[in-house]
């Protein structure tokens, strides 16, 4: 009874009390005045804030309108895409025409040497020794693990195509001669297959001439033909019977040496 009572007069004083407020608001000339400030600062703050998110919403859709049209020209129109597919087409017949291609890296490997001899000839050398070419591949679907390595000339066979992409290098010695050295260098280096002098040492007063040349070729079986194709290659053993030094090591630094 006591709780019901209380209750009532509890809601009784909500009433009561608004009634208060409201009347010093009328009395307060002060209190209304700080009242409509807060009211209109509230309102100032929130319009300012969705002019905010209205300009970084504006900044954002111009960064993407812009990204657009950066991408729009890049790509271009369907006629500048055909002409970049084609000149992008004719580039990689370009760069593949430079590559040798050989059926197995021991049709490379003897290929590869008699060019090399008919290069330092065209170049008025007549005695150079070619050294067996050696090869790896460089193809990058090797197996991979522990057990696992990448077919060369030392490690095995080149069987089904595995080799891929390979690695050519050459010894190549002859005795010493300016005028030779200059042209064989012409010969090989502005060769239209892709080719280059790796090492190179030359001594005046030895007479001799020691160099290195590598080149790139890739490896496409023929159907019906011995797919083996690999060789161990023997680094005394030069293209026309006479001693040549041992090849470099693969993949070493380009060393040039002249000694007067």
């Amino acid at each position: 009874m006591q709780r019901a009572e209380s209750r009532v007069a509890h809601t009784s004083a909500r009433p009561s009390r608004i009634d208060a407020l409201r009347a010093e608001l009328r009395a307060n000339h002060r209190l209304r005045i700080w009242m409509r400030v807060g009211a209109g600062a509230l309102m100032l703050w929130g319009v300012l804030h969705l002019q905010d998110v209205r300009n970084a919403t504006q900044n954002r859709l111009a960064d993407a309108e812009k990204r657009q049209r950066l991408l729009k020209q890049q790509a271009g129109d369907s006629a500048t895409q055909a002409a970049q597919r084609m000149r992008l087409a004719a580039l990689t017949r370009q760069i593949e025409d430079t590559i040798w291609q050989f059926s197995s890296p021991t049709i490379g490997q003897a290929e590869f040497a008699e060019w090399i001899t008919t290069q330092m000839r065209a170049a008025g050398v007549n005695d150079a020794r070619v050294s067996q070419p050696t090869f790896r591949s460089l193809s990058g679907d090797v197996p991979q693990g522990a057990a696992a390595t990448a077919p060369s000339s030392t490690s095995g066979t080149c069987a089904d195509g595995a080799c891929g992409l390979v690695e050519l290098r050459a010894g190549v010695r002859f005795a010493f001669n300016a005028g030779g050295l200059t042209k064989a260098l012409a010969a090989i280096e502005g060769a239209s297959r892709l080719s280059a002098v790796e090492q190179l040492n030359a001594s005046a007063r030895e007479g001799r001439v020691d160099m290195t040349v590598v080149t790139v070729a890739r490896v496409i079986p023929i159907a019906g033909t011995d797919r083996a194709g690999a060789i161990v290659a023997d680094a005394g053993a030069p293209s026309n019977g006479a001693p040549a030094p041992a090849p470099a090591a693969p993949a070493p630094k380009k060393i040039v040496q002249v000694r007067w």
